[in-house]
């Protein structure tokens, strides 16, 4: 499957939900399933993914070092996994899973695996200002589950309610990644400025 931006409104809106249904069944799948399916579908409507990524997309689930984060790491990355088949702007996309130790370290693993998301899972409170500097610095999008982090500075987040998805973007965060979110992707959340 093959994401891309630049399509009609009309048809990036039903396609968006469609396409993460098709990859992820909202019916059948846990909510993680749903979310990370709708994680990567929004990751490909950053207009400057392209410029950023080099022969692929690479996201990576970082978690705090503890055993709760870590679970819940792996969760997502499990959800993650079986969406590497799918092309981002052209791309194939690897996961990777991250543990934080240090803002140097995380910095030295954007690097070394050419990471161009990264996940944030749940426990990472503390230190999420840490690794803001450093995804600032790097232009790495965040991505998360948990709605907190993008009022205190991720760029997207994505949950289930009532079996609904729920999209909220924090747009001065996104831009200090260096993303570019489309307004299609934008008219389907909920704007943080």
């Amino acid at each position: 499957m093959k994401l891309r931006a630049g399509v009609p409104y009309a048809l990036c809106v039903s396609t968006f939900f469609a396409a993460s249904a098709a990859t992820s069944s909202f019916a059948d799948a846990p909510s993680l399933d749903k979310v990370a399916a709708i994680l990567v579908r929004a990751l490909a409507y950053d207009r400057s993914l392209d410029a950023r990524a080099g022969d692929s997309v690479a996201v990576a689930v970082l978690s705090a070092n503890d055993a709760g984060s870590r679970a819940a790491a792996k969760k997502m990355y499990d959800a993650l996994k079986p969406l590497t088949s799918a092309k981002l702007q052209g791309r194939p996309m690897k996961a990777l899973a991250l543990a934080w130790t240090d803002a140097a370290s995380l910095e030295r693993a954007i690097d070394e695996g050419g990471v161009d998301a990264i996940c944030l899972a749940p426990g990472l409170d503390a230190v999420l200002p840490d690794i803001l500097g450093v995804v600032h610095k790097k232009h790495v999008t965040t991505l998360t589950n948990v709605v907190d982090y993008v009022e205190r500075g991720a760029a997207v987040a994505v949950t289930i309610d009532d079996g609904k998805p729920h999209i909220v973007i924090n747009l001065t965060a996104s831009r200090a990644e260096g993303g570019q979110l489309s307004s299609e992707l934008v008219g389907l959340a909920r704007v943080i400025r």
